[in-house]
């Protein structure tokens, strides 16, 4: 079982360094994450294994998550950022946050933000035309603000 977690200043052991000891462990194991051929080989041997896969920042989070097939785990201040960007009605400052955060880590956002309200029991149409938007439609998630706006008008 793979999971991600972010930690920019994590001195962990790679998983190179990990591999021979792996094998004969069951424990849960914490290995900086680099994102290169060689370490995803190498974590295809290991796969079923409890493992934490440290990655410095979000970009490296997002790469990591696509290429294994894991998903995104974002922090609630991080969301709670993201939901207050993208409902101001100051386009520059939903922008401002894709750009900062790349387009894959706020389409992520997105869809984390939905998740929420339909665990939450609450249905927020607009915003699922924003997510399906995003996802199928072709929709630029810089572009997540506005028709959000439209949707709420609309």
């Amino acid at each position: 079982m793979l999971n991600l977690r972010i930690q920019s200043d994590y001195n962990g052991p790679t998983i190179s360094e990990m591999l021979p000891l792996l094998a004969d462990t069951e424990a849960p194991v914490e290995i900086a994450w680099g994102n290169t051929r060689p370490e995803i080989a190498a974590l295809n041997r290991v796969r079923h294994k409890k493992i934490t896969l440290v990655v410095p920042d979000l970009a490296t989070m997002e790469r990591a998550a696509a290429i294994l097939g894991l998903s995104m785990v974002f922090e609630p201040s991080l969301k709670a950022s993201a939901f207050k960007a993208l409902n101001v009605n100051d386009t520059s400052n939903w922008r401002n946050f894709v750009t900062q955060m790349g387009a894959g880590v706020s389409r992520g956002l997105l869809i984390g933000i939905a998740g929420d309200y339909v665990r939450r029991g609450r249905r927020v149409p607009s915003l699922r035309a924003v997510v399906n938007g995003c996802m199928f439609d072709g929709v630029s998630s810089f572009d997540a603000d506005v028709l959000l706006g439209l949707q709420a008008r609309g």
